[in-house]
């Protein structure tokens, strides 16, 4: 009985470190910076009438992050839970501002970047789709 040695189809090819640097950038460019231009909204608040006598306690956010660019456009709509925690400070709701409720909303698992660049990628996919959206026939005016 015979037993062959196998040979190697190819050598292994050894790079330098710039090689490896070049070729790992080729295969993961950079992310893209966003483009479009981002609105927040805050669409509702859900909250309890009383919870520790404290008033319209804040426990539920509906949200919506609206990105444009030029005449594309994207758009997440979402909501969040917010913790309701024993000892934290309280603001009462009269005196809750948009920026403190985003707050809240990025703390939640929705980071701000994250979700504008979910947006900007539905953007971007506008730019290079071959699709179009017409107005519907019944709302345009044949004359």
């Amino acid at each position: 009985m015979t037993t062959e040695t196998p040979t190697p189809s190819s050598t292994p090819t050894e790079l330098t470190p710039d090689e490896i640097r070049a070729q790992f950038e080729l295969d993961h460019p950079p992310p893209k910076v966003p483009t479009a231009d981002f609105s927040w909204e805050i669409i509702q608040l859900n909250c309890y009438p009383e919870v520790e006598g404290k008033t319209n306690v804040v426990f539920s956010i509906y949200w919506r992050c609206v990105g444009k660019e030029g005449s594309y456009h994207g758009i997440i709509n979402s909501n969040c839970e917010v913790p309701l925690v024993a000892d934290a400070a309280f603001t009462p709701y009269a005196e809750l501002t948009k920026d403190q409720i985003l707050q809240w909303v990025w703390a939640s698992g929705a980071s701000k970047e994250s979700v504008e660049f979910v947006v900007q990628s539905q953007i971007d996919a506008q730019h290079n789709s071959s699709v179009i959206t017409p107005a519907l026939p019944w709302l345009v005016s044949h004359k």
